[in-house]
């Protein structure tokens, strides 16, 4: 029962008044002003009712559940003949039913839906078992007309209710109007062409009120215009409506963005890789005491620290490394060195215990099986990921911020890549470039981490992108996925903080004519019309066809509010900055002609040394800078990279530490490993051309300075001289430096070698010891027979001394070669019952220990030697030295080994902790590393150079030997007040560097050093090598060792960083090998 109502013909009239401005209000174009279309459709919605059905509606509805029940067919029977019997006096339904063994449960429900007519009488029927149903049924069927309801309507969108004739809006023809935008007696803006009429207004004039003309500008001419301009509205509009339909509300002006998951802005370096030290860190990098990031990429989670995408920052600091999750405090306990990870020299990283081994040309990590299975003592479960793990890249490191890094180096920025993580495409975030002036797009927007802006031609494919990466390290741009332009002025960045908004505009213009895109990026002002143009780039290859741009966040969230797209040549009142300037109506760089791209120093500045990158060649200056030539300069050539120029000869470096070209290299120098670099002989040999030898004689490759053992004077004496007489190489303290064995495996006695007689074996050979009939080999019986030698053991028959000796217990008897057990052997040691007792060996030199080993009196007293201590170091008194491991004990073993890794000295001594002690000790061996960099003072008496003050306090001072700390006493150097003072050592050779001791003023001054940096590398420059650790502070401390994790480099230098410092040292030691 019901009625049909529609709404067909319609006219403007129709409309109201508000709903009619604000259509006409609305753009003609989707893309230009999609804001506005959306805020007309969120007001108005998207559709109205265009015919709708009235009545009244009676549904009934029977349900039943039932684990075991009738057919279908069977219900509807039963459920028809029960309704029948409502309506029908006459109706009747019968059914008999039989039990039975079969078990069922049934539940049915009825519910009843009554729309329109009388809800009183609603009310009544819905209770349809009364035995008046009928009645009150047929009461509600006549209440219906008087109140119907609504059962269907049939909508139409907007734009089909605005398919309208709008000329009916004009009831009289307009067309000869004497005024208004239909008149004909329009006039014509010059400049614009834009059409207007003038309208008499009164203003206000002092004391008085006058009339004057006021524009009002046409944007149609004709009834016939106008209505093209409407129905180009309605067709905007309806693509409006489906864009909402489809997408929904689209933040068109403010909205929110997530970040993505750690290491996402990188993502893609995980493929396109990169140079070490530039898209990652070098291993030397990574141990120099900064901080980087590792991004796991696993398949499962490992541990509650690892997860498969879990971020974590590390560390390696102290031989150890640490690492802990972003935003998570820092803690000692989470410091590693398993697996082999805390010697350098492995190149193993261990985050949380989880040992992996380091690529540096690729910046991955990889868990090898020794890896996996030092892991597995730590991490139970890790066995359960076996066949994903083993061998296997299970992360990458990078630095913290590779932007930041890279930023002062053009050719490592060109290996930069960041991309953001997520972007949401949407029709409503489209733009036309190629429009003339092109278009900007202005937003104000706030985040911790980076912001990025992209536009594109096509968004799947970012071969079509540029993308914009703000962020508070830098601003930098990207062609399909490239870096092409970055900026690094620090009014150029963002401002890193979740809630402080800064306003951007980035402008883009495509010029088909000239096939060339123009992008310009800078900050705005407060009303975002105006503002600094930083940075400008001209794309000379083909425009690409950019129709849509949107917002990206990297890792973390970003905020954007009051974005918008305005024409590119309403952006008149912006000013070029950041070394720009205006040329032909546009911000272009101001730079040197042999720039390609500039970093001015100062305004106006446009040196040839502030290049990005160069046109043609670059030169390495002396002071550390780059300069752009157009040609190499005479006795110069370009080198095989053909972008720089070297010397087309040979290169020395001069005594004031300045490059020289040379075509041959002086008699004091020889051509060096490289091919093209003349360096001293003394840098080349471990020997000296005056014929000293010894600690006092050292040479940039050896301290002390040793003898050519090929010459006719191989052998040191104990005064400083070589020769080769009794007085120079077999003496007590005399060094000979010729072979100590033979090539055809002779040794022992009647069997001479030309260093020593009788001969040796060679202890990093694979035949180290000698047999007692005279063969070098490795067997039991050329090594562990009573009279066998190990040449390995470099303690034996070495001079030794003990705190004091009993019962004819004589300390060499602990280095004779027996390891006799029993005292009556007459191969044990005893000193008195006293406090403390030592005994001590002099190896002669310093070895890197690998381990000692004891044998211990058996014949009884076997217990007397707990607990005791093993010293190593290089004074001869045992206390002064380091301990290896703390207290040990004998056991019931014998012979008991100690391991003393990464240890290294000249002196190696037993020493029992305690009051009334005795020491007896049957052989004490000492085998060290050979394959290990033993450490020593490389600096002392090598050449320096500091930036200033040379004639008052000089710069070589500090390597003198003398570590007096006040000035009066000679020993420490001085220079001006400046900015960034630096002092350098050349070492002659690159080194490891295991730490650098630092010697300050006491008498005065002692807080000038702080802060201070060292820098360790090849480069004459400080700045172009990397760090040990970060700023370091000495305080009032008269020296302070810094560990630098064996750094390799030539030369090391202190720095001060800051302006109006003065640098003083009195002594610096560089502890490398």
């Amino acid at each position: 029962m019901g009625y049909e109502i529609f709404l067909d013909a319609i006219k403007p009239d129709d409309l109201t008044l508000s709903f009619l401005r604000d259509f006409l209000s609305l753009p003609k174009n989707f893309i230009t002003g999609k804001a506005e279309l959306q805020e007309f459709i969120i007001r108005y919605g998207t559709h109205y009712i265009k015919s709708a059905k009235f009545g009244g509606s009676f549904q009934l509805y029977k349900t039943q559940e039932a684990t075991k029940s009738e057919s279908l067919e069977s219900f509807s029977v039963s459920a028809q003949a029960s309704y029948s019997g409502m309506f029908s006096a006459g109706a009747h339904y019968g059914r008999k039913e039989e039990s039975g063994s079969a078990s069922s449960q049934k539940s049915s429900s009825t519910h009843l839906v009554i729309e329109g007519g009388d809800q009183k009488v609603a009310g009544i029927v819905a209770d349809f078992y009364t035995t008046n149903f009928k009645d009150t049924f047929t009461e509600w069927l006549k209440s219906v007309p008087t109140y119907p309801k609504p059962i269907d309507m049939f909508m139409g969108t907007l734009s089909e209710l605005l398919n309208l004739n709008f000329k009916l809006l004009f009831p009289f023809d307009v067309s000869d109007a004497a005024d208004g935008c239909f008149s004909k007696n329009l006039l014509t803006e010059e400049g614009t062409l834009r059409k207007y009429y003038n309208v008499p207004v009164l203003v206000e004039e002092g004391n008085k009120t006058i009339t004057e003309n006021e524009k009002r500008y046409c944007d149609d001419t004709s009834v016939e215009e106008f209505q093209l301009s409407m129905d180009k509205k309605r067709l905007a509009l309806e693509r409006g409506i489906a864009v909402y339909m489809e997408e929904g509300p689209i933040p068109t002006t403010d909205f929110h963005l997530e970040g993505g998951k750690p290491g996402c802005q990188t993502d893609l370096l995980m493929v396109k890789g990169g140079d070490a030290g530039v898209a990652h860190p070098s291993w030397l990098d990574l141990i120099n005491g900064d901080t980087y990031k590792i991004f796991f990429d696993l398949q499962r989670d490992i541990s509650k620290d690892i997860s498969k995408d879990t971020e974590a920052y590390v560390v390696y600091s102290e031989g150890r490394w640490n690492c802990h999750h972003p935003g998570k405090t820092f803690h000692a306990y989470n410091s590693w060195d398993n697996g082999g990870s805390g010697d350098t020299n492995n190149k193993k990283v261990s985050c949380f215990g989880f040992v992996m081994t380091y690529h540096e040309e690729t910046g991955k990590l990889i868990a090898t099986v020794d890896d996996v299975k030092v892991s597995l003592k730590i991490f139970r479960y890790l066995d359960r990921i076996l066949p994903n793990v083993v061998n296997s890249v299970v992360g990458r490191v990078e630095y913290v911020s590779p932007l930041e890094h890279s930023q002062s180096n053009s050719g490592a920025l060109s290996n930069i890549l960041e991309a953001p993580c997520e972007v949401k495409w949407s029709n409503s975030y489209q733009i036309k470039p190629a429009e003339e002036g092109g278009k900007c797009l202005y937003f104000v927007a706030a985040s911790k981490g980076d912001i990025f802006v992209v536009f594109s031609a096509i968004p799947r494919d970012k071969t079509t992108w540029y993308h914009l990466q703000i962020s508070f390290q830098g601003v930098a741009l990207y062609k399909g996925l490239k870096l092409v332009k970055y900026e690094g002025d620090k009014s150029a960045r963002s401002l890193g903080d979740s809630k402080l908004f800064q306003p951007y505009f980035i402008c883009i213009e495509e010029d088909m004519d000239k096939q060339q895109t123009y992008i310009r990026y800078g900050i705005g002002s407060d009303n975002s019309e105006k503002g600094l143009i930083y940075m400008v780039y001209t794309d000379k290859s083909k425009p690409i066809g950019i129709r849509f741009y949107s917002f990206g966040s990297g890792e973390n969230d970003i905020e954007i509010m009051d974005a918008r797209i305005i024409g590119g040549s309403a952006t008149g009142e912006m000013e070029c900055t950041g070394g720009t300037v205006m040329v032909d109506g546009r911000c272009v760089e101001d730079c040197h002609p042999e720039c390609n791209g500039c970093i001015p120093k100062s305004p106006g500045s446009k040196l040839d040394t502030e290049c990005r990158l160069c046109q043609h060649f670059s030169i390495q200056q002396d002071d550390g800078t780059t300069k752009c030539v157009g040609e190499c300069p005479e006795g110069k050539k370009a080198a095989p990279n053909g972008v720089t120029c070297i010397c087309e000869d040979l290169s020395i470096l001069d005594d004031n530490d300045k490059i020289q070209c040379v075509t041959a290299c002086p008699d004091t120098h020889e051509v060096g490993n490289d091919g093209v670099t003349c360096e001293p002989k003394t840098v080349i040999y471990k020997w000296r051309f005056d014929d000293r030898c010894g600690p006092s004689y050292t040479t940039p490759t050896a301290n002390p300075g040793q003898c050519d053992p090929e010459s006719s004077k191989p052998c040191c004496s104990p005064s400083g001289y070589c020769g080769d007489s009794a007085a120079h190489c077999t003496c007590s303290g005399c060094i000979d430096y010729r072979p100590k064995w033979r090539e055809d495996w002779k040794c022992g006695p009647g069997n001479a070698a030309l260093g020593a007689n009788p001969a040796q074996c060679d202890p990093t050979s694979s035949t180290p010891c000698c047999s007692p009939d005279g063969w070098c080999g490795a067997s039991n019986d050329h090594c562990q027979c009573s009279s066998c030698w190990d040449y390995r053991n470099v303690a034996r028959g070495k001079a030794t001394r003990q705190t004091s000796t009993d019962y004819d217990g004589a300390p060499g008897r602990a280095v004779d070669g027996n390891a006799d057990a029993n005292y009556g052997g007459g191969s044990c040691t005893h000193t008195n019952t006293e406090d403390y007792p030592s005994w001590r060996v002099d190896l002669g030199k310093t070895y890197a220990i690998d381990r000692v080993v004891i044998y211990n009196r058996r014949d009884c007293c076997s217990d007397r030697l707990n607990n005791f201590n093993i010293h190593i170091g290089d004074d001869p008194l045992p206390k002064n030295n380091p301990k290896c491991g703390g207290n040990h004990q004998a056991g019931n073993q014998n012979p008991i080994t100690v391991s003393c890794p990464q240890m290294q000295g000249r002196y190696v001594a037993v020493r029992l902790p305690g009051s009334s002690r005795v020491l007896s000790l049957c052989e004490v061996q000492v085998y060290p590393c050979f394959d290990c960099v033993v450490f020593s003072n490389v600096a002392l008496g090598k050449r320096t150079v500091q930036t200033s003050g040379e004639a008052d306090g000089p710069s070589s001072r500090a390597v003198d030997g003398n570590t007096d700390t006040n000035w009066g006493g000679g020993s420490c150097t001085h220079t001006r007040t400046e900015a960034n003072p630096a002092w350098r050592v050349d070492l002659g050779q690159t080194y490891q560097i295991d730490k650098v001791n630092i010697f300050n003023r006491r008498d005065c001054c002692s807080d000038r050093l702080d802060p201070f940096n060292i820098h360790i590398g090849d480069s004459a420059s400080a700045l172009s090598n990397p760090k040990c650790g970060g700023d370091h502070r000495i305080g009032s401390q008269a020296s302070m060792s810094v560990s630098c994790n064996r750094m390799r480099g030539r030369y090391v230098f202190v720095r001060l960083p800051g302006n109006s410092r003065t640098l003083t040292l009195c002594e610096v030691q560089v502890m490398g090998g």
